[in-house]
């Protein structure tokens, strides 16, 4: 029991010491409905408490052609005391341009590309490489499109992401 409230003390000591937050991040994003983009991260204010991040990129599906950007609000909570794990939730709007396709299954609302938009909102999990460099994220959540067609959806993504420290 000694052995184990000294090795919790010396986690949290360390920690305390080591803990550092990141300026920005830029890598890749991907996940369902099958994509894969550029991603940057930028927390916002002094205590880093929200961020923006955006992304930009494409789609694997050759009968569901996309491109996309998506801008993201994120309000981010550490995970237990002094920890490098946080969980995040937020919104935001995401537009896609179809070159072909468009995952309309209804027959009555057939769409062979264009514009469509929709607002996701999301739950996630990151984790944050203390004194390195490397960004790890998940999240899941629903996604409200709004054109061409009122639907629902859910998505999950993961991101990994080089982090510039302070």
């Amino acid at each position: 029991m000694k052995l184990f409230v000294c090795l919790i003390g010396c986690l949290i000591f360390f920690g305390q010491i080591y803990s550092q937050e990141y300026r920005s991040a830029f890598g890749i994003k991907s996940g369902y409905p099958g994509f894969i983009g550029l991603d940057f991260k930028k927390p916002l204010g002094e205590e880093k408490r929200s961020a923006l991040e955006l992304m930009a990129g494409t789609n694997f599906d050759s009968d569901n052609r996309f491109i996309c950007g998506q801008l993201q609000y994120q309000r981010d909570k550490q995970i237990g005391f002094n920890s490098d794990y946080y969980f995040y939730y937020g919104l935001g709007p995401t537009v896609q341009y179809y070159t072909s396709g468009g995952y309309i299954s209804d027959s009555s609302l057939v769409a062979t590309g264009g514009l469509h938009t929709k607002i996701d909102v999301f739950l996630g999990f990151e984790l944050i490489q203390p004194n390195g460099k490397l960004n790890l994220a998940a999240d899941i959540g629903p996604a409200l499109y709004l054109l061409p067609a009122f639907r629902f959806g859910i998505q999950f993504n993961v991101a990994i992401r080089l982090a510039r420290r302070d």
